[in-house]
This record gives structure tokens, C-alpha cells and sequence, in this order.
């Protein structure tokens, strides 16, 4: 037997018609009449003639109590409501979302400068790991710029998922080993794993420095490679530490260099709305004065490591709360829903 069927038997019904009848002061005393069983829908014309607003809904039907000769027609649960609520509530917001991906490059670009400048000022007086141990202070101080260079490539090959701090305890020990082509050429791969222990996916990375040291040597001259779609040729090499080796190892700026903490940084602020670090870089280039990018990644890094970090972000301590959508999302509306809910 259906929900619909278990409730409007017969002799219910009649129940329901004769309170109603003998209920002159209630405003719903007609829908009594040709109650229509249709799956979930159980509606009839009368019903549909005195309630044009839908004032009696079907949850209103199905809620219907009995106790003794009494039967009471209850309204949708609290519990309900507030579903109802959060479902609109994230309809508007995906609306303004959507509006928001519409405006204009100008618009964003305002916006964008606006935040990015209140995070400058907030790094001032920060002190964040990618200072003391970000890729470009961990190459060995030599007039050898090939060397220079190559160590610089093996940090930022080793950065990515890592912290910076085990980072820079790693590249202390391969300097100590002898970081150059030739000497990691003579290192067997077992020994380079001990080597960088720590890393994240370190046993990967053996085998991709072992690879990338090779290729420098037979077409670099064990130098590396000085354009970005050469450097994303060798392997383990990305989008974002190509471009962190063109900025910290050749000065050169052709790109955002988009890690974890840009991306997420860059949705809050709602600057972009994307899924990935990928798109986030195209999104980027495409309203962000070139000027900014060589200073971008590392400005939003420390930023991210020390304020707006992904879990537990530190909002207290921020000063561009009005305008993040994290802080909107986890404490703005929640609030507002509470007191909705205390005023029900």
C-alpha cells in the first residue's frame, strides 16, 4: 500500500469532510470533495479554487495526525524549512557567482587590485617559510651560473607538494652530496633516494632527476633549458615549476607560476572561479598587469602559509574579509542562518 493510500482511506475521508463541515471559522472547511489518489499529487479542483496560492500543501496532507476522533493538519516541519532555506540561500549564491564571472576585465581589475594591494600591506609584517626557504634562496652562492641554474631547476623539482622547510633540509644535503649534473649522474638511484628522503613522492623524483640530468647533458651541455616549452619537456616538469624555474633561474616572466595556495587564495577573493591550478593561471593572465606576475606566487605563498591557509585559515588576522567568499560561505551566513532559525 502507497503513503497516499495508507492515509486517505474511506472512512478517513469522511472523518476529515465532517470536521471541517462542522468547523465554520476554518478558511480550508471546502476542500473535502473529490480527493484524487495520483502517486505523490493528491489534489483536487476544490482544493486548486480556494487555495490559488497553494496556502495547504501536499506535506500538509501527508503530516495529518489522529488521536482518539481528533485530526490535526500540521504544517512542514521546522527541519524542513530551513532546507528550504539553505537550498535558496545557494541558489542566490551560485546567481551572484555566475553574475560575477560575467563583469569585465576592468571590473576585476579593479577588484583584483583592491585586495592584492591589502594583502601587500599584510605581508609586511609577515614572516612566512617561502622568505627563509623558497626555491630561489637555495641554490648554492657561485659565479657558475650553470650550476646556479641547475640547482635552482632541482628545487623547484623538488618543492611541489612539499614544504618549504624540508625542502631547503633536503637541498642541504645534495649540496653537501655535490649537486651538479655529472656528480647525480654518478650517484647510484638508490643512494639519491636516501639523498632526498622526505620528499613528497621521492622515489618518483629519483628517477626523474636521474632523467632530467641525463637530458641536460647530452642536449644542454649540462646546462638547462631556456624557453617554457623545453623545460615542460623534462620530466616531472608542470606548468607551475616551469614557470618558478623561468622567474627564479633566468629572470624571465612569461607566465603566474600557480600553486596550491594561488589557487586557493584566487577563488576566495573570488578573483576566479576555477577547479584547477591550470585554468586559475589562464584565468589570471588574463586581467593581471604582467608586472605583477613575477612577485605574484610568492607574495600569495607566504600569504597562504601563514594566514589564509586551507584549513583553519586564520580570518581573525585578515584584513580583507569583506571581500572572501570562504569567510562569507563559514561564518557570515552561518551566523545569519542561527538567528533565522532562533526567530522560528
Amino acid at each position: 500500500m502507497d503513503k497516499s493510500s495508507k492515509y486517505f482511506t474511506p472512512n478517513r475521508v469522511k472523518k476529515i469532510q465532517i470536521k471541517y463541515e462542522d468547523s465554520p471559522n476554518n478558511q480550508y472547511n471546502h476542500i473535502k470533495k473529490n480527493i484524487v489518489k495520483n502517486g505523490n499529487d493528491i489534489l483536487n479542483s476544490q482544493y486548486k479554487t480556494d487555495c490559488p496560492n497553494n496556502e495547504i500543501k501536499k506535506e500538509q496532507y501527508d503530516n495529518i495526525e489522529e488521536e482518539g476522533t481528533n485530526h490535526k493538519i500540521n504544517g512542514p516541519k521546522k527541519s524542513d524549512r530551513t532546507k528550504r532555506k539553505a537550498i535558496k540561500s545557494e541558489q542566490n549564491d551560485e546567481a551572484i557567482k555566475n553574475l560575477k564571472n560575467e563583469n569585465d576585465i576592468e571590473t576585476k581589475k579593479k577588484m583584483f587590485t583592491i585586495t592584492y594591494n591589502k594583502i601587500k600591506e599584510m605581508r609586511k609584517n609577515i614572516n612566512a617559510p617561502v622568505d627563509k626557504y623558497g626555491c630561489h634562496m637555495l641554490s648554492e652562492k657561485t659565479d657558475d651560473l650553470k650550476i646556479f641554474r641547475f640547482q635552482t631547476l632541482i628545487s623547484c623539482l623538488l618543492s611541489s607538494r612539499t614544504k618549504d622547510e624540508v625542502t631547503a633540509m633536503v637541498m642541504d644535503r645534495l649540496k653537501k652530496h655535490g649537486l651538479t649534473v655529472e656528480n647525480i649522474l654518478n650517484t647510484p638511484e638508490e643512494e639519491l633516494k636516501k639523498l632526498i628522503y622526505g620528499i613528497g613522492f621521492y622515489n618518483v623524483k629519483a628517477k626523474q632527476i636521474i632523467q632530467i640530468c641525463q637530458i641536460l647533458k647530452e642536449k644542454y651541455n649540462s646546462d638547462i633549458p631556456h624557453s617554457y616549452e623545453e623545460l615542460m619537456k623534462l620530466p616531472g616538469i608542470g606548468e607551475k615549476v616551469s614557470q618558478l624555474i623561468l622567474q627564479t633561474a633566468l629572470n624571465k616572466h612569461e607566465g603566474i607560476a600557480v600553486d596550491i595556495h594561488v589557487h586557493r587564495i584566487s577563488n576566495r577573493l573570488n578573483w576566479v572561479y576555477t577547479k584547477n591550478e591550470s585554468e586559475t593561471q589562464i584565468k589570471l593572465k588574463s586581467f593581471v598587469d604582467k608586472e605583477l606576475w613575477s612577485e605574484l606566487n610568492h607574495l600569495l605563498v607566504g600569504f597562504g602559509q601563514v594566514i589564509c591557509k586551507g584549513k583553519k585559515p586564520l580570518c581573525e588576522k585578515c584584513t580583507i574579509t569583506d571581500y572572501c567568499q570562504y569567510y562569507n560561505d563559514n561564518f557570515v551566513t552561518k551566523k545569519k542562518k542561527k538567528k533565522e532559525d532562533h526567530s522560528e
